[in-house]
């Protein structure tokens, strides 16, 4: 905005009506793209009218502001969807002609509303063609600037990598662009056997400046021929995984077993409660795939179009467990869910029902088998199954209602007694996931998922109880 104002008084440049929205609206979809925000594109606009209220600029004072939420909030309507129409079908154009629209109505219902003289209708009416003409310019200057922050986000990670300054000697960028160019003209086929040459047998041994060109000119092969590369000289890349409390011994084996077969990917993972993985993801938290106490989750992303639908998963069902430290004198195998009912349980400690499947279906089974309006009082609540297993296990309280995938986990094996609750004590819990529509590499992710519902991965599963229907 700056930077227009400065251009406007210098001579010798005519400037139409509308002329800033050129560069208005691609600042808007940058907004909402780079972003986690989902009105990001909302809250620049409010910004730029704030920014202009205090600078005098307009003729309706305070309400001048609202002429620049408007398009933001349009963009930020339409460009989830503009941005999966291809390049041809200018969905960006489209996109700045409709917001146009939009900045020009909201100024003339301002007009209106105020009750202002004839004379001022003039000058909506007249820049009315030169901003529809600016705001369909503005989707050719978004899409070159989306394009250049892409090629400069690709760039930066493979010169990261060979020098952390930025600084390429100049023989390697010479050779990189010289072999970058031959590899345009070769065919479907001799772009595969490349890729597979590049990556299985010419990366033994290379200096680190050639092994990173290599990589690079497999990875241009492998994507001109739909193919997917991974090997053990590859750059790895990054699979972030969002994964319920109950999962973190299961699912360290299973990456473990994961990273064996699939050298390139480096998965970094999150456990936590798998509400509160929701709330953060419906508001596009950077991960990749989710993997959730309570189905349901899942399912709610993909109605809100945060995954995408066709990857939803089942993984297992979980089993919800009484437990009381190995130590402790109460009969739970005996007792059942009773034992909560002991004169030396002070503390019972559940997972938050509030953001915690297994907190709510601890609730649920106090209630049905009797025992919880006798032991409301004591509960305390853990932020995810995990920690609760961590109170019991410190003492912090004397019995605890948590997953029985924790207690078969070598932490707490050993460490505590159970008692399995019944099934129909509490809704089935149905244990699944969802690749987010957001995904950096949804063919990793894909990759982790199948990997899970394989035999390998239910192998794992099914050591720490996770059983899926039928079987």
């Amino acid at each position: 905005m700056a930077s227009v104002k400065v251009l406007r008084i210098l001579p010798g440049l005519p400037f139409a009506p509308g002329h800033k929205l050129i560069l208005l609206f691609p600042l808007y979809v940058l907004a909402s793209r780079l972003t986690y925000s989902r009105w990001g594109g909302t809250a620049a606009g409010s910004i730029m009218g704030v920014i202009g209220f205090l600078q005098g600029d307009g003729r309706l004072g305070v309400l001048e502001i609202l002429k620049h939420i408007t398009p933001g909030l349009v963009i930020d309507i339409g460009s989830p969807l503009v941005a999966r129409l291809p390049t041809w079908a200018l969905g960006y154009c489209v996109l700045g002609l409709v917001a146009a629209v939009a900045r020009i109505s909201t100024d003339l219902t301002l007009v209106v509303l105020l009750g202002a003289r004839t004379e001022v209708y003039l000058f909506p009416a007249a820049v009315l063609v030169p901003n529809l003409i600016a705001g369909w310019l503005s989707g050719f200057v978004t899409m070159f600037v989306l394009r250049a922050f892409a090629r400069s986000a690709e760039r930066d990670v493979v010169e990261a990598d060979v020098h952390p300054k930025g600084k390429w000697p100049r023989q390697g960028r010479r050779e990189f662009r010289a072999q970058q160019a031959e590899l345009r003209y070769r065919t479907r086929t001799e772009q595969i056997k490349a890729a597979a040459q590049l990556t299985h047998a010419n990366c033994t041994g290379a200096p680190m400046d050639r092994r990173i060109v290599l990589v690079a000119l497999a990875r241009l092969a492998a994507a001109a021929s739909g193919a997917s590369v991974y090997s053990a000289c590859a750059e790895p890349s990054v699979l972030r995984v969002a994964a319920a409390a109950d999962m973190r011994f299961a699912m360290d084996e299973v990456i473990e077993a994961f990273r064996e077969k699939y050298l390139t990917v480096r998965v970094e993972v999150t456990y936590g409660s798998s509400g509160n993985f929701y709330a953060q993801l419906s508001n596009h938290a950077p991960f990749d795939i989710f993997f959730s106490a309570d189905v349901d989750y899942p399912r709610r992303l993909i109605r809100e179009g945060a995954a995408v639908a066709d990857t939803e998963f089942l993984y297992g069902i979980g089993r919800l467990v009484v437990w009381v430290p190995r130590a402790s004198s109460i009969d739970v195998e005996k007792l059942g869910m009773q034992s909560l009912l002991d004169a030396s349980v002070k503390k019972i400690a559940i997972a938050n029902p509030r953001h915690a499947p297994y907190g709510r279906a601890a609730m649920d089974a106090m209630k049905s088998l009797g025992v919880y309006d006798q032991v409301r009082d004591r509960i305390v609540f853990g932020d995810s199954v995990m920690q609760t297993a961590q109170f019991v296990e410190s003492g912090g309280a004397e019995i605890g209602l948590i997953s029985h995938s924790l207690v078969l986990a070598p932490l707490f094996r050993d460490k505590g007694r159970y008692w399995e609750v019944p099934a129909p004590a509490y809704p089935r819990r149905e244990q699944g996931g969802v690749i987010l529509s957001w995904a950096r590499d949804k063919s990793a992710a894909q990759a982790l998922r199948d990997f899970v519902l394989g035999e390998s991965g239910k192998a794992i599963l099914r050591r720490y109880g996770f059983w899926l229907p039928g079987e």
